[in-house]
Parts: C-alpha cells; sequence; structure tokens
C-alpha cells in the first residue's frame, strides 16, 4: 500500500490548492485513500505583512516540500493560490508522525524568494485531515527535522525505527521556541538547524542539549556604496539572504544594512529608469569590526579625455566628413564673458569620437546660433556676436571656407531648428512666438509657424522628421512644457511635459528615445539630470545622472554612442535672460556607456 502512496504523491501534491483569502473551514477532502492525509496549512506570515527584520515579499506561487520517515526522499511540487490567502490545502499526503511540509515562495520566475521558506512537522493519520499553521516559529523544527532525515538516509538507518519511534516534536518545539526568545534570534534562518540535528542523532533519546546557544549564528551587516542615482531619486537595496531587510529610498552615499545571515550573498540595487546593479558578498559573523563593504555604481555615463579647449553654447551639427561621421562643432564660448573677454569664438572643428580635427575659422565669431545640413553642407544661422550683440548672419561651409550667404530679416540668438528638404525651421530663443524660415535654394527668409509660448534656451532634437522642443525659459524661469513641430503637418503639438523644468538642457534622439541632458533647474543651478522621452507612447522615464551637471553643452551620437561635449557649470543661460553670472566653461566629455 505504502508504494501505491508513493506513485500518487506526484500527482497529489502537483493538485495542492489554495482556498480562501480570509480564514475560511478546512475544505473536506475526497474520499479517503488509505495511506495518505489531508493537510490544511494555516498561513502565518505570508504576503506583505512585516516582521521583526524583514517584509516577507509578497507571492502567490510556492513550491512544496513533503518529507517524512515514511518515505523514501523529499517530495517537491509547485502550486499556485490566490494572492493574501490564509489557507493552502494539500491533499494526497503520505501518513505518519513526524511529516515535514515546508512552503517555499516563488517569484514569477519560481526562483525561491528571499526569507519565505516556512515549515512545520506534523503526524498525519490515513484519511484524516490535520489543521496546523505554519510560519516562522514553526520553521526551525521543520528544518531541523528534515536534516535528522537526511542524516538517517545518509547514514543507511531504518528511517521508521530511527526518526519516526523516538522525536517528541512537541518537546523540542517548545525548547526551540523558549531559546529563539531567550538568545534574541531575529530569524529562524540563524538556528543552526543541520548543527543541532547532528548533536540530535548522536543521542540515544533525541534529546537536546541544555544550551542552544552554540547553534545560534550571530548576524552580520554589510556596509554599500551607491552612486550614480539619477537625480532625485531614490534607490531599493536588497541581498538574497533570508534574513536582512529590504532597504528603500535609499540615496547616494554608504549605508549599513543589518542584519544579514553570515554567508555569501549577492547585493541588488534598483532605481528609476530601469537602472540595476549586483555584485557578490562574503558577510562575517558579528556586527562589530569592519563591515564588507560593496560599490555599486549605476551610471550610465562614462568620461572620455576632455577637448582641447573648454567650450560651451556651441553649434554642433552631426554630419560626415570624407566618409568619416563627425560632429562639427561651431562657434561657442570659450570662457566666461567680462569685460575683457568675448562673447564668442571663431572656432571650429570636427570631433570624430577620439580626437579633434580643425576646420576653417567663422568670418566672425559667434555664439548661441542656430542651424542645420542642408545637401550635405552645414548652415549656421544668427547667434551672439563677439561684442554679445544678436546678429543676422547666415554662413555655408564650401569645401575649405565658411561664407556669408544671406541676411535674416531679424537679428536673434539661441534659436533650434529643423531642416526640410530645402528649407530650415527657426524657433524659439530671442524670436519669441514668431518663427523663421531660411530657404537655402532662394537665399530667403519667410515667416513661419508661431509657437504657442515663448521658449529662450529651450533642448530640441530632431527624431523622425520632426522637431521635438523641450523647456526653456521665459524671463529667466525654466519651463517644463514640450511641444512637437511636423514641417509636413505646419503645426505644433503640445506633448507631456518634461518631469523636471530646466532652460539651457540639450537633447537628442538615440535609439528611439530622446535624451534631455543637463540644463539649469529653477534654484539658478546646472544639473546632470537625464530624463528620456518615448516618443511613441509619449511618457517619460527618470535616467542615469551625467557626472559632471552642465547647461549649454553639445549632444550628438557617433557610430551609435551618444555624446555629451562640453558646457558650462552654471547658468550661461543667463546671457540671453537679461543677467550674467560666472559659470566655468568645460572641456569634460561623457559618453552614454554601451
Amino acid at each position: 500500500m505504502r508504494g501505491r502512496a508513493f506513485r500518487r504523491l506526484a500527482v497529489g501534491v502537483a493538485l495542492a490548492t489554495a482556498v480562501g483569502c480570509a480564514p475560511r473551514p478546512a475544505v473536506t477532502p475526497p474520499a479517503a485513500e488509505a495511506g495518505l492525509g489531508t493537510v490544511t496549512l494555516q498561513l502565518e506570515g505570508f504576503g506583505d505583512a512585516p516582521r521583526a527584520t524583514q517584509a516577507v515579499p509578497t507571492f502567490s506561487r510556492a513550491r512544496l516540500h513533503i518529507d517524512g520517515p515514511a518515505m523514501p526522499a523529499e517530495r517537491t511540487a509547485n502550486a499556485s493560490f490566490r494572492l493574501g490567502a490564509t489557507q493552502l490545502t494539500v491533499r494526497n499526503v503520505p501518513v505518519g508522525p513526524n511529516v515535514v511540509v515546508v512552503v517555499e515562495g516563488l517569484d514569477a520566475s519560481d526562483r525561491p524568494l528571499p526569507g519565505a521558506r516556512f515549515g512545520t512537522v506534523l503526524d498525519i493519520a490515513p484519511g484524516a485531515t490535520v489543521q496546523a499553521p505554519v510560519g516562522p516559529l514553526t520553521t526551525p523544527l521543520a528544518e531541523v527535522v528534515l536534516a535528522l532525515l537526511a542524516n538517517d538516509r545518509a547514514a543507511g538507518r531504518s528511517l521508521d525505527q530511527a526518526l519516526s519511534a523516538r522525536l517528541d516534536e512537541a518537546a523540542l518545539q517548545a525548547r526551540l521556541e523558549g531559546e529563539r526568545s531567550r538568545l534574541g534570534v531575529v530569524h529562524p534562518a540563524l538556528f543552526n538547524a543541520v548543527g543541532l540535528a547532528g548533536t540530535l542523532a548522536a543521542s540515544p533519546t533525541l534529546t537536546p542539549p541544555s544550551d542552544l546557544s552554540s547553534y545560534v549564528r550571530s548576524p552580520g551587516r554589510v556596509r554599500v556604496r551607491l552612486k550614480g542615482l539619477p537625480t532625485g531619486s531614490r534607490a531599493t537595496v536588497s541581498l538574497d539572504d533570508p534574513v536582512s531587510p529590504k532597504q528603500q529610498n535609499l540615496a547616494e552615499g554608504s549605508h549599513d544594512i543589518l542584519p544579514v545571515a553570515p554567508g555569501t550573498w549577492t547585493v541588488s540595487v534598483e532605481a528609476a529608469g530601469g537602472l540595476a546593479a549586483s555584485l557578490p558578498v562574503t558577510v562575517p559573523e558579528g556586527l562589530t569590526g569592519t563591515p564588507p563593504e560593496v560599490f555599486l555604481d549605476l551610471s550610465r555615463w562614462e568620461s572620455f579625455a576632455g577637448m582641447s579647449k573648454p567650450l560651451a553654447a556651441t553649434l554642433c551639427l552631426p554630419m560626415s566628413l570624407g566618409d568619416v561621421p563627425s560632429l562639427l562643432m561651431v562657434g561657442g564660448l570659450d570662457a566666461v564673458p567680462s569685460p575683457v573677454t568675448r562673447y564668442a569664438t571663431d572656432s571650429c572643428f570636427a570631433y570624430d569620437g577620439t580626437r579633434v580635427a580643425p576646420l576653417p575659422l567663422l568670418p566672425d565669431p559667434v555664439s548661441f546660433a542656430a542651424g542645420a545640413v542642408v545637401e550635405g553642407k552645414p548652415y549656421v544661422i544668427g547667434g551672439l556676436s563677439e561684442t554679445g550683440q544678436r546678429t543676422d548672419q547666415v554662413y555655408r561651409l564650401d569645401g575649405s571656407a565658411w561664407k556669408a550667404v544671406a541676411t535674416a530679416s531679424t537679428a536673434f540668438a539661441g534659436a533650434v531648428s529643423i531642416a526640410d528638404g530645402a528649407d530650415i525651421y527657426l524657433f524659439g530663443g530671442t524670436l519669441g512666438l514668431g518663427g523663421l524660415v531660411y530657404e537655402t535654394q532662394t537665399g530667403k527668409f519667410r515667416a513661419g509657424p508661431d509657437m504657442t509660448i515663448v521658449r529662450r534656451m529651450p533642448a530640441s532634437a530632431v527624431h523622425e522628421g520632426r522637431l521635438y522642443v523641450f523647456g526653456g525659459g521665459e524671463q529667466g524661469e525654466p519651463l517644463a512644457a514640450s511641444e512637437v513641430f511636423d514641417p509636413q503637418a505646419g503645426g505644433w503639438r503640445n506633448i507631456e511635459a518634461m518631469p523636471a523644468p530646466r532652460l539651457g538642457a540639450r537633447a537628442v534622439s538615440h535609439g528611439g528615445r530622446i535624451y534631455v541632458i543637463g540644463g539649469v533647474n529653477r534654484d539658478g543651478m546646472a544639473t546632470g539630470r537625464v530624463d528620456v522621452y518615448d516618443p511613441a507612447a509619449n511618457t517619460w522615464a527618470l535616467f542615469s545622472a551625467l557626472q559632471t551637471p552642465r547647461a549649454a553643452s553639445a549632444v550628438g551620437v557617433l557610430s551609435d554612442r551618444l555624446f555629451v561635449l562640453g558646457g558650462s557649470d552654471g547658468l550661461l543661460a543667463s546671457i540671453l535672460t537679461g543677467a550674467l553670472d560666472k559659470p566655468a566653461v568645460l572641456g569634460a566629455i561623457e559618453v552614454l556607456k554601451p
């Protein structure tokens, strides 16, 4: 009959069913079958209710472990139940004394969840239904009995005559609970169940020793250092040991996590924007002394060799020079303007991702210019002159020299632009609400569609033939409002606003999304914040911050890598809003990690 029970066990356990989200009467089992019984477990400590050291993860999938002296080996099966259920009924369980039932919570990939393993020890009669709690207080006994069973099997002893006839599980449970309270054990996993089982097995009466302190492991601690969190975000840190709490809302810096079970574990961190990292750590016993330290860097940016000179407010145009993809860097500021320095430079060079190549100088210095590439030729339009005056000049690079090819109908600076065929559309900056269109074939300007709001120093990016514009400022106050212009439709459409208002940011299309990088916030401070906009979903996600906060930088994509070059560490955009601070101009380059 016992063999028949073994054959049916796999099917019986696989049909384990949880019932109820609140306490309910035990389910009446089917007609009693010789050699089998039913167990209704009252789940304690499951769900998301906090314990002293850890909030047990919420789960609705579990792995059942069933073992006992009447079984040749442990059997396991997976079961599903309603989230928050308080009962789990397992049918067709082998009968006998000291049957161990363990419920182990699983994640969505059926992997065991740390801190979510609970067990109990039962005497099950044929055809009977046994009700019993299973939770943190019943787990140490279950683990000890499992270790005793393993000892007997390893020694080749008859299980029926070894464990089942000798163990008084009620007395051992009482001793364990008393010692747990006396020793201040914070988690059942800190009991050395295997060691205690070895001592019990050596006793003819399976009597536990009078002092169980040597079977309790002292918890340790881990020091975690966090870096590279998105600006303004917090991280969640956890270990895969069964003891430590899940740490939430952690900022950059060092944090001590305790208690942690002694052993080798994995420390993991998650933050906004899908950022995650993990590293192994070995934790010794005890809370004294220097804890092991884990450095978790979530930064998605790496530093590259700086440019030959600092540069900000430069016009950055992606184009190929001699079949080499490059970023054309035109004009800008190489120092903070003052009575003895300039508001613009005439520099021009190409950056190919590894080196800088000089190009012909501009006819006149310019900064905060707009422009685009049409039919392989770069155009530079408007901007500030060397003396800080708005300009109306249009320059084009023809072979080995820049040429003045047109004069705009009005002088302006700080605009954004998009090329559509032979036309270049210009918006924002000191143009205010009005737009301009430069016709490269005729050299003439015409009025363009008006913007909906005034934007000084907005960020912009061309994506799938449309111009996306983010933020900017009016009278120095940063904006969050965003919109998109479609040259074919000829009009503007509002889109989801940026999560954080700023001006002087830069934007670029990369990998189907638009990165809005840096800028100046409402406190007047340069920020390293990066937000990512998904045009298809009209949604935003916070991304890993730059290592160096900056505004008025240059951004571009080369060989599928996103570069951020130069900029300023303060409000250079104030040049266009009527005030002037004294920030530093930067030469640092950062690149998005693959």
